[in-house]
């Protein structure tokens, strides 16, 4: 096996890893988009499953622009549902960051970020 054969194989890795990272995360999106049907969902899986390579990029070209607003929002409704289940009030958090801002660990422009965001 020489040095070419080595190479080329660790490409063929590489962009297997990428297909499939991309395959996954258009599976997930597809499922987090509230805006289809089930019935477009269901034929999206299945243009997935019959011709993947094509369907994930007609899928990227399609609906990739919303993809990163939906996996934003997605985040967001997590750690709003993470925050609401911490039993946190908003002076708690508010006097937590304070503590963290006067201990050095966070910066003013920080505490203010999450200032904003407790009291939005």
């Amino acid at each position: 096996m020489g040095f070419w054969h080595f190479v080329w194989d660790v490409l063929v890795v590489f962009v297997f890893l990428i297909f499939l990272i991309m395959f996954f995360q258009v599976v997930l999106d597809l499922f987090r988009s509230h805006d289809l049907s089930g019935l477009a969902k269901a034929g999206w899986v299945i243009v997935l499953i019959i011709l993947p390579l094509i369907g994930v990029l007609i899928y990227l070209i399609v609906r990739g622009s919303g993809m990163a607003e939906r996996a934003v929002k997605t985040q967001l409704e997590d750690a709003d549902k993470l925050r609401r289940a911490s039993g946190l009030a908003p002076t708690d958090e508010i006097a937590n960051a304070k503590k963290l801002l006067d201990d050095g660990v966070i910066s003013q422009d920080e505490f203010d970020a999450i200032k904003k965001k407790v009291l939005s």
